[in-house]
């Protein structure tokens, strides 16, 4: 065995390393403690799904899984299949520095993943390379010795409870706790207006989180990242001067911010996280980008405006150029405002299992993204037309349209995510103009009544490959794309 799979992750051994290969890029070097705590971590995941989901007896599931029951818990008792791994190799050690390499074996090293290297207690110093762009969370958690930290001369993403129980951890320089360029913890005790030192390049996760008595915060221009929940809880914060300079904004940044009653997005953000300005309770006015390309959807609960809108008599809450969301009982025709560019995560996904009662959308020519489950159970929708200039189609972002029979995706479309067809039991066709267009597995799968879906594209396409791989098994038929189908099709969908 080479690898050992995850999900989309998986880990490997190469030269002398544990390594931890994300679905989505993000690669570390982990120790072998590391890389048996996953597997141990995604069999008990796993255990649990087949009690929860599969109606598996716990004491059948548990041990079909590697885990034998001791006392009221369930222990694991099997070999570690990522053991094997090295085959015989010795690893890497690790003393008193660790120099992470910056690739192993040309693959590169983009993170630093959690619980990498907790626990090593002769660990005294540690560099990083430039090429790390994470550091998870209790990534050396426990590192008795650790005195010394080298860390990439650009922005990055810490854990808060990264460097937890170390040396490193405790320290800390008029109420705030620097580590290189990096802003780490500060004092809850801060009042009034708190300015950090120019020459940061980010503020780490939960950094100020609870500081409830300051007031205003200035972030200097070298500032290019904002962590996880940085700012949560700062029920006191009435400003903070944000630099343009800024180009990544963790989940729950702002919530709670409670005093907070304007805001403003800077030009660089691509996304707007999980709750950003979440239970914000004054928040009444914001500006967002034009950078911006998905908005989750929960950023605006609980805010002045979000409330607004549902104590109000509009039928859909548009912010800037984004539609955020329409009201649970809105049914008929819903025609996007010219102007609008994209659909926020979960904007028409009823509250009811049986979905909105959308009867038909029409979406203007300047609409480029759509949000994660857009119209996910919208079960009376039999058509829509994706304009020229959509760049992507979130999860699930047609997942259960019922009536859903005919689709083209457009040329601009660079890619197809998971489960964005999945439960369309009437869907008979879905028409790609773009052989680069990329389909995550597993975007398109099979009807219930196991008819053919036809998947049209051209010879060399990714649509085809993606017939190749999972079409047998999900009813997929690969149709190569004809002249003049565009006109066709249209039509088609039209009547």
């Amino acid at each position: 065995m080479n690898s050992f799979h995850m999900w989309q992750d998986k880990i490997i051994f190469k030269d002398g390393w544990y390594l931890f290969l994300g679905g989505k890029g993000n690669n570390s070097v982990i120790t072998s403690a590391c890389a048996r705590r996953m597997e141990e971590e995604y069999n008990r995941y796993q255990a649990g799904m087949d009690v929860d989901r599969g109606g598996i007896d716990p004491k059948i599931a548990f041990p079909n899984r590697g885990f034998k029951k001791v006392g009221h818990t369930y222990e694991y008792d099997s070999p570690y299949v990522v053991d094997a791994l090295s085959g015989g190799r010795e690893e890497n050690r690790i003393e008193k520095k660790l120099v992470i390499p910056s690739e192993v074996d040309e693959i590169p090293i983009t993170c630093v993943c959690k619980n990498a290297f907790a626990n090593i207690k002769s660990l005294e110093e540690v560099d990083i390379p430039d090429g790390v762009e994470t550091i998870g969370g209790g990534a050396f958690f426990g590192c008795a010795s650790l005195q010394k930290v080298n860390l990439p001369q650009r922005q990055i993403q810490i854990a808060e409870d990264a460097f937890e129980n170390t040396p490193i951890g405790k320290a800390r320089d008029g109420g705030a706790w620097y580590l290189g360029h990096h802003f780490m913890k500060a004092d809850k005790e801060l009042r009034g207006v708190f300015q950090i030192e120019e020459g940061t390049l980010s503020v780490a996760d939960c950094a100020f989180k609870d500081c409830i008595n300051i007031e205003k915060i200035v972030l200097p221009d070298s500032v290019q990242s904002i962590g996880r929940n940085a700012f949560a809880g700062c029920a006191g914060l009435k400003e903070i001067v944000v630099p343009e300079t800024l180009n990544a904004l963790g989940a729950g940044a702002f919530s709670g911010c409670g005093s907070l009653s304007t805001a403003a997005v800077s030009q660089g953000i691509s996304r707007l996280e999980r709750g950003v300005f979440k239970n914000c309770v004054s928040l009444r006015e914001i500006s967002l980008p034009d950078t911006l390309e998905s908005i989750s959807f929960d950023c605006f609960e609980n805010t002045e405006i979000m409330n607004a809108f549902q104590y109000g008599e509009a039928e859909t809450l548009y912010i800037g150029k984004w539609l955020i969301c329409c009201r649970p009982e809105f049914e008929g025709e819903l025609i996007v405002r010219d102007g609008t560019v994209g659909i926020a995560d979960y904007d028409c996904m009823s509250q009811g299992a049986d979905g909105r009662n959308l009867s038909a959308v029409v979406l203007p020519e300047t609409m480029r993204y759509i949000g994660m489950e857009a119209f996910c159970r919208c079960a009376k929708l039999e058509s829509v037309h994706l304009p020229e200039g959509i760049v992507s189609l979130g999860q699930s972002a047609f997942r259960d349209c019922k009536s859903l029979k005919n689709i083209v995706i457009p040329e601009s479309v660079q890619n197809v995510e998971q489960w964005a067809f999945m439960g369309c039991e009437s869907i008979e066709s879905i028409t790609f103009l773009n052989a680069q267009t990329k389909i995550v597995w597993p975007a398109i799968t099979n009807r219930r009544d196991a008819r053919e879906i036809k998947i049209i594209a051209d010879a060399d396409s990714e649509a085809k490959r993606y017939c190749r791989e999972y079409g047998e098994k999900n009813h997929l038929r690969f149709e190569k794309r004809k002249k003049n189908f565009i006109g066709r099709m249209m039509n088609k969908i039209k009547n």
